[in-house]
């Protein structure tokens, strides 16, 4: 720190920020006067040396003048929930209502509110989802140099990316009625810096000199749910035909609202399966064998004959000669390794999205005057 006037008779004159340097007073200078970036006290203009007649930034009431990071306002538009946040603070928004939107796009909104800022400076972030100190590089917000004591946080580029940081963790299953669900939480961390500029895209963490930090956490709730149906019918007409088969197509559907009960599982003979996943998280949904018993004269249970097949795959039998297990597995997938920031549901498809079942006509099946109905076994896995 330099106080006093500076008389250069012969030379010139530079500040520039890699000097970090605080300067109060006046210089005089036969050639140039150069500023790059300098710090510049708050005082200069106001021809005093500091506050309470003392030099500034040497008492306890200097750090006042220091850059400072106050607290950041988180919003739902979608609800009522809004939330102010000091550093340290942690936010909570919950998917049981419906209102958010799905991820990536969590529907939320932020705003920093700093204070003492100077004309310009860089505002930098970096994820901590671990809750370690080894947080990798810091990368700009933004493309280059803030202004003002205000800062909107994207939530598209920014809040949105949170729902990648970390994986969700998972309570425990729930079955009622038709719909199996898991229980989520995502927690991520985020934290802030401003920069006397910000002039690399990124920086690492140990050669950021920052100005001013701040932090906070992020916990978003959620349940995936899948609804299915209890039963498949194929009605009366597989009786008494020679030849070709009757198919039924399982409808799969993604919601975007959560159900506050069973979703519609269309019918016996138009079933569908519903998911709601607004995290957007992997999970496995698999249906069960039939065990085959010939001597039933069942179209269900006799042997290769009940078949399904998943998307445009061979027909596969559902109750077969020999079972290779309890469940076939992969009926309805989500794989989210492939997702990025700017996923969606509808560009991030179900790994499997149709399902055919299917029962040829035989005139041998056991007589009856209801309709052929089976019953669906179904198992939800993350």
């Amino acid at each position: 720190m330099l106080f006093g006037t500076m008389l250069i008779p012969h030379g010139s004159y530079y500040a520039g920020s890699s000097t970090h340097g605080l300067y109060i007073g006046g210089v005089v200078a036969a050639n140039n006067i150069t500023l790059d970036n300098a710090i510049i006290s708050p005082e200069h203009d106001k021809s005093v040396f500091g506050n309470n007649q003392e030099f500034p930034d040497l008492n306890d009431g200097g750090d006042a003048k220091k850059v400072t990071i106050d607290s950041i306002d988180l919003n739902d538009p979608g609800s009522k929930n809004s939330q102010s946040l000091k550093s340290g603070g942690t936010a909570k928004f919950d998917y049981a209502d419906g209102a958010l939107k799905p991820a990536p796009s969590l529907g939320i909104t932020g705003e920093l509110k700093l204070s003492n800022v100077p004309n310009s400076y860089g505002l930098y972030y970096r994820y901590n989802s671990n809750g370690n100190n080894d947080k990798g590089e810091w990368h700009r917000y933004s493309s280059g140099a803030q202004t003002g004591t205000s800062v909107k946080l994207n939530q598209e580029s920014l809040l949105a990316d949170l729902n990648d940081q970390t994986k969700a963790i998972a309570g425990d299953v729930k079955t009622e009625a038709q719909k199996i669900s898991y229980p989520l939480t995502k927690t991520s961390g985020i934290e802030f810096a401003t920069t006397a500029d910000a002039k690399a895209a990124t920086i690492a963490a140990d050669k950021i000199e920052t100005t001013a930090t701040f932090n906070f956490t992020l916990q978003v709730k959620a349940t995936l749910e899948v609804t299915v149906p209890a039963r498949i019918s194929f009605g009366t007409d597989v009786l008494g035909h020679s030849s070709g088969e009757a198919t039924r197509t399982v409808a799969i559907n993604e919601i975007q609202l959560a159900q506050k009960s069973v979703a519609d599982t269309g019918t016996a003979e138009a079933p569908k399966v519903t998911v709601y996943n607004p995290l957007l998280n992997g999970f496995n949904l698999k249906l069960a064998y039939l065990d085959a018993n010939e001597a039933s004269h069942n179209p269900f249970y006799i042997t290769n004959n009940f078949k399904y097949n998943i998307n445009n795959v061979a027909p596969l039998p559902l109750a077969p000669d020999k079972s290779d297990g309890e469940w076939i597995d992969g009926i309805l997938k989500r794989d989210t390794t492939a997702q990025s920031l700017e996923t969606r549901m509808g560009d991030n498809p179900l790994k499997e999205s149709s399902l055919q079942l299917h029962l040829p006509y035989r005139n041998d099946y056991q007589i009856s005057t209801d309709p052929y109905e089976a019953p669906m076994g179904w198992q939800l896995t993350l």
